[in-house]
């Protein structure tokens, strides 16, 4: 079943490497499955190529829905989860920098 997931993302990603969201969602597949690197090495890629001027029209964007802020707000999240609390702060860091949630607030 976490494989033909990963295909169908897999799949999705390849047509549309700029969508945030799919990139979120992948991730928290491979959390899900215990799979915490894969997750950090999906949202790293995310970053990457969303970063990359390839964002699809409406998947970016503030209040970390998605963009550069949604993938490292997901990112401190499963830091946070694996209690590795000093990556989950810097990463709350760079999404308040990239204009992200956290309302001020750390």
């Amino acid at each position: 079943e976490v494989e033909q997931a990963r295909r169908v993302y897999s799949d999705g990603l390849r047509s549309c490497r700029g969508h945030a969201p799919l990139w979120q969602a992948a991730a928290r597949l491979e959390k899900e499955a215990g799979e915490a690197d894969r997750a950090r090495r999906m949202l790293r890629a995310g970053l990457r190529d969303c970063s990359a001027g390839e964002r699809v029209e409406g998947a970016g964007g503030g209040g970390g829905g998605g963009g550069d802020d949604g993938l490292l707000l997901s990112w401190a999240a499963l830091e946070l989860g694996e209690g590795r609390l000093a990556q989950a702060q810097q990463l709350l860091e760079r999404a308040r920098a990239a204009g992200g949630g956290g309302g001020g607030r750390t």
